[in-house]
């Protein structure tokens, strides 16, 4: 059998139902050297499953490494949205930035999509989060991952899956941005397909339509979220979608401090700054956000919380 029918029973299953292409890939014997191929690659171990499709550990024979390799699988019905899937990954491909996983390559294999990127072995933000952090890390971590962000709007990229379990930990505890193979351009951001990704973290535009287009207030809106679980332990509202629209259709009342008094007005202003359910209502664009964070860590005044000035007093006498 050559390379380029290895796996035409899984290319055939991909585009006849997402039933039949889940099962060809769980069905899919990785001690049989022939189902290994997927051609310059050979698939070694499944790492992982999504909604989109499996993620396993490749080899990939021309540059002699080892990846991780994400297979999409998709139906005849949605063969345009996975194709468009595929342009914008190749888009990805492009970002090269420290805090977020590069794509090495997006392409078919018997008209399966797939996408290669580094294979890091550390755990995910999310398995590494045991409660609140400092607010300083908290602070910090944030400000990391904005700038990130920033980067891929700068480029035309929306992320749109922003949750700790999507940031990678490299062996050095750097946290990397991953998924981006996954991202919207800014001009094919229609709400079509709006309703992917994690409840607890998608802005009320995502849940549903009505309430507003995809825009990089979007993701504004994720990195609150995850600013609030950095900062609490926790993410803002649950992941039952109809809970979370419910929650959504008023602004959020009690903002971190609510739970942890200590925190710093600041630092509460912003993340519920983030989280306004009316994307209008929250920050432009995460450079925004950013120039935020920074003033937070830097002991200066946020945009989104004017000084009185007896507070204005104190902090100048403290800084000289």
């Amino acid at each position: 059998m050559n390379d380029e029918r290895d796996l035409l029973p899984l290319a055939r299953a991909v585009f006849s139902g997402i039933g039949e292409a889940r099962s060809a890939l769980d069905a899919l014997d990785l001690s049989d050297p022939l189902q290994r191929r997927f051609g310059d690659y050979e698939l070694v171990e499944c790492l992982g499953r999504g909604g989109m499709g499996v993620v396993y550990r490749a080899r990939q024979h021309s540059l002699g490494r080892d990846v991780a390799l994400k297979v999409i699988a998709g139906t005849q019905q949605d063969a345009d949205a996975v194709a468009r899937l595929h342009a914008e990954a190749r888009a990805a491909a492009q970002l090269h930035h420290p805090n977020i996983v590069p794509v090495y390559e997006a392409g078919l294999v018997d008209d399966v999509h797939f996408f290669s990127m580094p294979l890091l072995r550390g755990a995910t933000l999310a398995q590494t989060l045991h409660g609140a952090l400092a607010e300083s890390t908290a602070v910090d971590l944030a400000l990391t991952l904005a700038r990130a962000v920033a980067y891929a709007h700068s480029l035309g990229l929306l992320h749109l899956d922003l949750k700790p379990a999507n940031v990678l930990l490299d062996d050095a505890g750097r946290p990397l941005i991953g998924d981006f193979g996954l991202a919207r351009a800014f001009d094919a951001v229609g709400n079509e397909d709006a309703v992917r990704g994690t409840p607890a973290y998608m802005a009320p535009e995502q849940l549903d339509p009505r309430l507003g287009a995809l825009s990089p207030r979007s993701d504004v809106y994720a990195l609150g979220a995850m600013l609030h679980e950095f900062l609490t332990g926790a993410p803002p509202h649950g992941d039952d979608v109809s809970a979370r629209l419910a929650a959504a259709s008023a602004a959020l009342r009690d903002g971190p401090r609510a739970r942890r008094p200590e925190l710093g007005a600041d630092v509460d202003a912003i993340c519920r700054h983030c989280l306004q359910p009316d994307p209008d209502d929250r920050y432009a664009t995460v450079d925004e956000l950013v120039a935020d964070l920074a003033r937070c860590r830097d002991g200066n005044a946020v945009s989104v919380r004017p000084r009185r000035w007896p507070e204005r007093a104190r902090r100048s006498l403290r800084r000289h």
